[in-house]
């Protein structure tokens, strides 16, 4: 059976395999784990603005630190490696830096990519936090 949807969660959900098409041309393709081991998985959370320093990288990622409120809005994207295994290693090392230091990592969250992730990078777009939903995608 061949899906085609402009919807990314949809062929996440439904399909075994799937590929990407951008301007007639496949870009990317497999299953849906292998799709978005490319993407990383995503490690963010909120330090209060008097935390005295900004987290360490893990595994080999420097941290992007964003300010808002008076917060600082942490993320990492870590790729490469065993994806089952990527975001349990950092992990560790996280919070160890912030119980030596007294901190709560507020708004903790560790998530696997998505197709939402993959996608700008094939159309060479910005990340699907900073646009809207674009549509694409061919599922198997």
């Amino acid at each position: 059976m061949l899906l085609t949807t402009h919807y990314l969660e949809e062929a996440e959900r439904l399909a075994d395999h799937l590929a990407i098409m951008h301007e007639g041309r496949i870009h990317v393709r497999g299953t849906v784990d292998e799709v978005v081991a490319e993407a990383g998985d995503r490690i963010t959370f909120r330090l209060p603005g008097d935390a005295p320093d900004d987290p360490p990288a893990l595994a080999g990622v420097p941290p992007t630190v964003t300010r808002a409120g008076g917060r600082r809005e942490v993320s990492y994207t870590l790729t490469g490696g065993p994806a089952a295994a990527r975001a349990h290693a950092a992990l560790r090392p996280l919070l160890d830096w912030a119980a030596a230091r007294g901190l709560t990592l507020e708004r903790l969250e560790v998530r696997r990519g998505t197709l939402e992730d993959v996608f700008p990078r094939v159309v060479g777009a910005a990340p699907p936090e900073a646009t809207a939903r674009r549509p694409a995608g061919v599922a198997r």
